[in-house]
């Protein structure tokens, strides 16, 4: 006989883990993005540069550099053709 202040137990079965897919446009976008390779940044120099230490890159005004990162709020890191160094960033434009 069961009595009638039992209350039965129901238990759910874990739901299935499916691949989430994104529900908005801006939600894909973002996700592309994080696919993509970065594009490289480059500056501009602005002056003639000779390299005080054998970490810095010399340079002449108007050349293109390449930017592989930050130093510091000071310097870059950039390659100039096959060679890699500091530059410092008050002598750059960044292109945009």
């Amino acid at each position: 006989m069961v009595s009638s202040n039992s209350t039965p137990i129901i238990t759910r079965a874990p739901e299935p883990q499916v691949e989430r897919t994104p529900e908005s446009e801006k939600e894909l976008e973002t996700l592309e993005m994080n696919d993509r390779p970065r594009p490289l940044r480059s500056v501009r120099t602005l002056c003639d540069h000779s390299a005080g230490r054998g970490s810095e890159l010399s340079f002449c005004k108007g050349e293109e550099l390449v930017v592989l990162g930050g130093v510091d709020q000071d310097w870059i890191r950039c390659r100039q053709g096959d060679k890699e160094g500091m530059v410092p960033i008050g002598y750059t434009s960044l292109i945009m």
